[in-house]
């Protein structure tokens, strides 16, 4: 299962459980304002003009729900919930404080979907993608026997730096391979 999927699951979810939620809740209001007895005095309960507004903010919710989270208009094809095309799988071995690239520089052209499979034979390890003024494009966690896989988009072409951004033990800090990356 894709993240993308389970990202949809969760909104789908959501969005069912705030709409029931806001359902009981108009029915609880309007149940209370039916059965109560006003008087002179004593005026409780809510009023017309508060239950239209809170109708009209339901309302705008579920159409901003639809127009940018959900995939229920025909036309919508956010990237969100689109499953991207992989150009080129990239296997890394990381194992005693070590990136083992297939490699090196890993090269290939800008906004094409690559995918990163790493897999760690000893600890946990981090691995950050790094532009060249330090600032991250990406990271992931390293788990030891497993095939850990991201898939990325680079939209600027250049020289990325490969860090690992996760504790792994004493020679953690060595951790860093200058220009891993080249993007044309």
């Amino acid at each position: 299962m894709y993240v993308t999927d389970s990202i949809r699951i969760f909104y789908t979810i959501y969005f069912i459980s705030v709409c029931l939620f806001f359902t009981w809740f108009i029915r609880k209001i309007r149940k209370s304002d039916v059965s109560q007895i006003e008087t002179d005095e004593k005026k409780s309960g809510i009023d017309k003009r508060e239950l239209r507004f809170f109708l009209i903010l339901i309302s705008i919710i579920i159409l901003a729900h639809i127009i940018t989270i959900s995939n229920m208009v025909p036309w919508q094809r956010w990237r969100l919930w689109s499953k991207p095309i992989v150009v080129k799988t990239y296997n890394i071995e990381v194992s005693d404080y070590n990136f083992k690239f297939p490699e090196e520089p890993i090269t290939f052209e800008k906004n094409q979907f690559v995918e990163f499979v790493l897999n760690s034979t000893d600890v946990t390890y981090g691995f950050g993608v790094f532009r060249k003024d330090g600032t991250l494009v990406f990271q992931i966690q390293v788990l030891p026997g497993y095939k850990n896989r991201f898939v990325w988009n680079f939209s600027q072409s250049g020289y990325y730096d490969v860090r690992s951004t996760e504790y792994s033990g004493p020679k953690h800090s060595d951790m860093v391979v200058y220009d891993a990356i080249k993007v044309l």
